[in-house]
């Protein structure tokens, strides 16, 4: 008996194998060309390419490319249209025989947040838009739009960075990020490389920005204030600020002094001018007190606070006309990043004000001016070693002045950055 059970188990065992392998043999392939193509509208259109026998396709989507994918759409078509968010997608095939479907493996995960710029206009009359982004996060209902921008008229500047002292002159676009920036006022904020990375130090050339701001888990993020050891091993990364510097609601630097300067709330209040001591930060902690800033304030109460004049210096921020990093206020739920690529801080504030901005500062730029956006990667062909890896947006002027030499490597860099300003 037990010999006649254990004959019959191997006979079921051998049969059960010969219809899986009948099953994978007849299972269909795997489609290809998966593309993600956003358009106008907030919808983005997924296709991809048939598959020899296959009666239909399964559609599934997740919030990270690695797993938890979830059906999204059966379909008998070679593409569907879904919404435009920070989403990844794969998609398989299935073959339909004797009222069973038989499926093939997924497709690789694709997604896409560019969306094309056609039918497109900017807030700013005049400015054109070159490239356009959107993302939006299901999981904190924050939405991100970013537009490449031109506008102004060229900049003519010299340079002298022969070492004979022969200037050279150069004639350049005037070329602008901006970020719209629609979320809950508790998820912008300004994190610190101290606090968040455990970095006290810092070294040319790390990109500190993306890894903040991955950490964070950001949407979208800039390279915030100025700060002293910039590039300098040898020195730890600190806030020009003798008193207590906030970010994150954690207090990250107090050498025992006072501080006056902007004051952003979790509730979406700002203050431009509040003063922060040792005695009473924790109290302001207690109130809400997200983030101090003491970079320049450009507009407040919606009108221009400063005005820059024409840049006359290609690198370097001669006459302070050369912080090309700023972000702003439009409201508690809405706010503005900006990164310039060779614009003039003055083109750069008739933009945010074109966009609405009621408040807005400009911090610490240069040729460290940087957009970071998540899921984007090396969008510009950039060949620049550094570069290449990050979901960094503008490497325009990094990349123009490392070619001609003018920074370290010959091809760009990325910027180290003692704290960001985010949205998540």
């Amino acid at each position: 008996m037990k010999r006649f059970i254990s004959v019959l188990l191997s006979i079921i065992f051998i049969f059960g194998s010969l219809a899986v392998r009948a099953a994978d043999a007849n299972a269909p392939g795997v489609p290809g060309s998966v593309k993600a193509t956003a358009s106008i509208g907030g919808l983005t259109k997924l296709s991809w390419s048939s598959v020899s026998g296959a009666t239909g396709y399964v559609v599934y989507f997740s919030s990270v490319s690695t797993g938890g994918y979830e059906r999204l759409k059966v379909t008998k078509a070679l593409s569907c249209i879904t919404a435009n968010k920070l989403l990844y997608y794969k998609v398989r095939a299935y073959k339909t025989a004797d009222g069973n479907n038989v499926y093939g493996t997924p497709s690789k995960a694709f997604s896409t947040p560019e969306i094309p710029i056609a039918g497109l206009k900017s807030k700013k009359a005049g400015a054109k838009i070159l490239r356009a982004w959107k993302i939006t996060d299901d999981s904190s209902g924050t939405s991100v739009v970013v537009e490449k921008l031109a506008y102004g008229s060229p900049i003519k500047t010299t340079h002298n960075s022969n070492k004979y002292g022969i200037t050279t002159s150069y004639t350049i676009t005037q070329v602008c990020f901006i970020a719209e920036v629609a979320c809950k006022p508790e998820n912008f904020g300004s994190a610190s490389a101290l606090k968040t990375l455990n970095k006290t130090g810092l070294k040319k050339g790390e990109g500190l920005v993306n890894d903040i701001a991955k950490k964070k888990g950001a949407i979208v993020a800039i390279n915030n204030e100025s700060f002293t050891g910039h590039w300098n091993n040898l020195v730890p990364s600190e806030f020009w600020d003798e008193g207590p510097v906030i970010k994150d609601g954690l207090v990250v630097q107090n050498r025992g002094g006072v501080r006056s300067g902007a004051t952003i709330y979790r509730n979406g209040i700002w203050f431009e001018n509040e003063t922060i001591t040792p005695s009473n930060s924790e109290a302001r902690l207690k109130a809400g007190l997200s983030f101090t800033q003491t970079s320049q304030t450009v507009i407040w109460d919606g009108k221009r606070q400063y005005t820059f004049g024409k840049q006359t210096d290609l690198i370097g921020r001669t006459n302070g006309l050369r912080n090309q990093v700023m972000f702003g206020q439009i409201d508690s739920t809405h706010y503005l990043m900006m990164v310039g690529e060779f614009m003039q801080q003055d083109t750069m504030i008739n933009i945010l004000l074109a966009y609405g901005a009621k408040n807005a500062f400009a911090c610490n730029g240069g040729n460290c001016a940087y957009m970071y956006m998540r899921g984007v990667g090396n969008v510009t062909g950039t060949i620049a070693p550094q570069l290449i890896n990050l979901d960094k947006l503008n490497v325009l002027e990094q990349e123009w002045l490392g070619l001609h030499n003018y920074i370290h490597g010959g091809k760009g860099a990325a910027c180290p950055a003692v704290d960001i300003v985010y949205a998540k």
